[in-house]
C-alpha cells in the first residue's frame, strides 16, 4: 500500500520545476535514475528491455470452407487442448469462399504456433489449421476438416492483465497491485433484432474488469486507441455495472479526467480514447462519506484482514461497444493496438502511467515538460501479462526479488526476465502461491 510522501522531492528538490507551467525544468536525471534504481529489487536490469511478454500477431487467412461464417484466431488446437481466442471476425452471409482475411491479436511471446479455426453459424468446427510462427499467410479448407469424432473444447477468450505502480514518478514498492485492469480480446458485434448488418460490422465489444486497487490515492484509467483518429469512432456505449462506467469526479478530490464523456481525444495526433473511471475507489463502492469523499479502502490485494484499510469486494466489470466509421478499422481493432492507461495527481500536477514501449506518451495531460523520457530508469511502471490464469501479488510483495528478503518475490522467475528479456518468458505461469492473491 502507497501512502502519499514526498521522498522524491526531498531528494530531488529541483523536480517541483516539472510540474510548473512556465518554471525553468532543473532536473538531474542521474541522481532520479540512482532513486529509483536504488529501491528496485532487481539490479542489471537489460537495457534492451521492452517490458512486454507478447507481440502482435497476424495471418491472412484465405477461407475456402463452405459454410463458414466465423475465423478465429486461437492459441492452440481445440479439438486436442484448451485455447484461447486472440483474434475473431464474423464473415458475410455470401461471398466469403475464397477471399483471403487478416486475423489480428495479442499473443504470448511463448507461443511458438497460433491456430486458425471456421465455424458455422452455430458455431460447430468446421476446419483448424495451424500456424507456425513467422507464417503470414494459410488457405483454410475443407481438406482441414477436424478428425471425426473429435471433441471440439469451446476455447475462451483471451485475457490480459495490465499491472500498475500508481506511485509514478516516485519509485514504488514494485508490486504492481495498485491498480490492476484485465481486459478481454475483443468481440465482433452480431446483427440483432436491434442491431442491423450494416451496423454490427462497425462494432466491437470490449470487456473490461477492474481487479484490484492496491492505492489509496484517487486513480483514474483510460485506454487510448493507437493509430486510430477521434473523428473514425462514432461512438462509445458501456453497460455499467458498479462504477464502471463513472466518469468525472466532480465532488471531492478534483477530477483526472480532463473533460466529461466515454469518448475522448488525445493531446497529441487527435486519437481516439476511451474514458474507464475517474476515481477507481468510486468505481468499487460508489457511496461517499459525510464529507463527501469517496471511502479510500485497498480492494483485493489482501486476503481474510479485518481492519480499516483492506477489503475483498466484487470486481467492477463493464463491457464498452465501439462503432468505428468502418467495418475495415473495426477488424483492425485488437488489444495488440491499445495502450491502456492510469492517471494520477502527483505535487499539483497529473502524471499518466503507460506500459513501458508508450512511457513517454502525454494523451490527456501534459506534465510542463517535453518529454516523460526524462525520467528514463529503464523500470517501467507498468506491465501486461497476457494470461488468462495470471494472478496478481498480494499487498506488500513485490513482483519479483533477485536478493535480499523478498526473494523471490510473487514469481521466482521474474527476476531473471527483468535482466535478460529473452529469459523466462513464461514466469507468469509459475507463482509463489502464498504471495499471489
Amino acid at each position: 500500500m502507497k501512502t502519499p510522501s514526498r521522498l522524491l522531492l526531498a531528494a530531488l528538490p529541483l523536480l517541483v520545476a516539472l510540474s510548473g507551467c512556465k518554471k525553468i525544468e532543473m532536473f538531474d536525471p542521474g541522481a532520479y535514475n540512482d532513486l529509483v534504481r536504488g529501491s528496485f529489487p532487481v539490479g542489471n536490469i537489460d537495457h534492451s528491455h521492452s517490458w512486454r511478454l507478447w507481440s502482435e500477431g497476424s495471418v491472412s487467412v484465405t477461407c475456402l470452407v463452405e459454410g463458414a461464417s466465423t475465423l478465429l484466431l486461437l492459441t492452440g488446437d481445440p479439438t486436442a487442448s484448451e485455447a484461447e481466442v486472440l483474434g475473431q471476425l464474423l464473415l458475410p452471409a455470401d461471398g466469403q469462399t475464397g477471399r483471403a482475411w487478416l486475423l489480428l491479436g495479442l499473443v504470448p511471446k511463448t507461443s511458438v504456433q497460433t491456430y486458425v479455426a471456421a465455424l458455422d453459424a452455430d458455431d460447430r468446427l468446421l476446419a483448424v489449421k495451424r500456424v507456425p510462427r513467422g507464417t503470414s499467410a494459410v488457405s483454410l479448407s475443407g481438406a482441414d476438416a477436424p478428425p471425426e469424432g473429435a471433441a471440439y473444447r469451446q476455447p475462451r477468450r483471451q485475457r490480459v492483465h495490465y499491472l500498475y505502480e500508481a506511485s509514478f514518478p516516485q519509485p514504488g514498492d514494485w508490486d504492481y497491485n495498485d491498480l490492476v485492469l484485465t481486459l478481454d480480446a475483443p468481440e465482433p458485434v452480431r446483427p440483432s433484432a436491434n442491431v442491423g448488418a450494416d451496423l454490427a460490422e462497425r462494432q466491437v465489444r470490449l470487456h473490461v474488469t477492474l481487479r484490484a486497487l492496491g492505492t489509496r490515492q484517487q486513480v483514474a484509467a483510460a485506454i487510448r486507441l493507437s493509430g486510430v483518429k477521434r473523428d473514425r469512432v462514432e461512438d462509445v456505449a458501456t453497460d455499467s455495472y458498479m462504477g464502471m462506467g463513472l466518469q468525472r469526479n466532480t465532488d471531492y478530490p478534483p477530477t483526472l479526467l480532463p473533460e466529461e464523456g466515454t469518448l475522448l481525444k488525445s493531446r497529441r495526433n487527435s486519437e481516439a480514447v476511451v474514458a474507464l473511471f475517474d476515481d477507481a475507489h468510486l468505481a468499487f463502492n460508489p457511496e461517499r462519506q459525510e464529507n463527501a469523499q469517496p471511502y479510500r479502502f485497498c480492494y483485493n490485494v489482501l486476503h481474510d484482514v479485518a481492519d480499516d484499510i483492506f477489503r475483498e469486494a466484487e470486481a467492477p466489470e463493464a463491457d464498452y461497444v465501439i462503432t468505428f466509421a468502418s467495418a475495415q478499422e473495426a477488424r483492425a481493432f485488437s488489444l495488440s493496438r491499445i495502450d491502456p492507461f492510469i492517471i494520477v495527481d502527483y505535487n499539483g500536477a497529473k502524471w499518466e502511467i503507460h506500459d513501458y514501449p508508450d512511457r513517454a506518451e502525454q494523451t490527456l495531460h501534459s506534465y510542463g515538460t517535453k518529454d516523460q523520457d526524462n525520467f528514463s530508469t529503464g523500470v517501467s511502471w507498468a506491465l501486461s501479462v497476457p494470461y488468462a490464469s495470471f494472478r496478481h501479488a498480494v499487498e506488500g510483495q513485490p513482483l519479483g526479488a533477485a536478493d535480499g528478503p523478498n526473494a523471490p518475490g510473487a514469481y521466482p522467475d521474474w527476476a531473471a526476465w527483468v535482466q535478460d528479456c529473452n529469459a523466462a518468458l513464461d514466469w507468469p505461469l509459475r507463482p509463489n502461491e502464498p504471495k499471489v492473491y
